[in-house]
């Protein structure tokens, strides 16, 4: 046990300090590069002040927290808003807008410095409220209904206009749901229907008139064969009474003509079975 080789104290204090400087280099590494993703945006503050923006990928920074980096996220996001707004004739509607947006790469900066993470609620929000309730008042319920898509369209302008202002673009905007308080959804519902009954007791009519056409026309056709028929049927009789007479006044002509031929004259001699001429009289 005496022999025994122990290791001198001064060599542990060699490996102690070798770990300890190793893992101060690996956190000095560590610390000194940060990673930007796709879609995001980076601002270096330092001591608290923006000094510079990164774009994605690997960056250098002064470590042990002298730098910072905090991330903005520049990619398309959705939000969701169910507003509650009077119309033109003060019948609540109740919205459901969705929102696709994103920050602009250039104003990342300035949308950082008024709101850092709260934009959803501080930016988007209050202007899609603003722009419902603007847009809402000037139809009347009934119009936001049968026109669903010039509402759409003017809450788009507006809020396209009021984000920009804020640094802020809209990518799509939907709306989901237009409805109205229960008994005003009951009469609207009602009047929809009454006028599809009339519109189609207008076509019922519509189609007996046609009918009605249909049937004189036909009755008009049938009228005009008949007469065409009856007036080919009396050309036809007249042209053949036409040819009967023509042909009675060429037989009288023919008889004239052997009459004249004849002179009156009957044979002097007869024979048997002789044949004796007949004048027919009066034809």
């Amino acid at each position: 046990m005496e022999n025994e080789y122990r290791t001198p104290w001064y060599y542990k204090t060699k490996t102690y300090i070798f770990g300890i400087v190793a893992f101060i280099c690996l956190l000095l590494v560590a610390s000194s590069f940060v990673v930007v993703d796709t879609g995001e945006k980076g601002l270096v503050l330092r001591v608290g002040q923006i000094v510079r923006e990164i774009d994605p990928g690997l960056h250098w920074k002064i470590p042990f927290g002298y730098e910072k980096v905090s991330l903005v996220n520049t990619k398309v996001q959705m939000i969701k808003s169910s507003e509650k707004a009077a119309s033109n004739d003060m019948q609540d509607a109740f919205t459901e807008v969705t929102v696709n947006y994103r920050i602009l790469d250039k104003d990342v900066k300035t949308v950082f410095v008024d709101v850092r993470d709260e934009y959803p609620t501080t930016y988007v929000i209050p202007r899609i409220q603003e722009s419902v309730k603007a847009i809402t008042a000037k139809y009347t319920a009934e119009e936001l209904i049968t026109k669903r898509e010039d509402v759409k369209s003017e809450i788009d302008l507006s809020l396209k206009l009021a984000l920009a202002r804020a640094s802020m673009t809209v990518v799509e905007i939907s709306i989901t749901d237009f409805s109205f308080a229960q008994d005003f959804s009951k009469a609207i519902e009602d009047k929809m229907v009454e006028e599809q009954k009339a519109l189609a007791e207008v076509n019922i009519t519509k189609q007996e008139e046609e009918k009605k056409k249909q049937q004189i026309l036909k009755a008009e056709a049938i009228a005009a064969k008949t007469r065409l028929e009856a007036q080919a049927l009396a050309v036809n009789n007249n042209l053949i009474d036409k040819i009967l007479a023509e042909a009675e006044l060429k037989k009288a002509e023919a008889s004239v003509v052997w009459a004249e031929k004849w002179g009156g004259l009957l044979p002097t001699h007869m024979y048997a079975h002789s044949p004796v001429p007949v004048v027919q009289m009066g034809q």
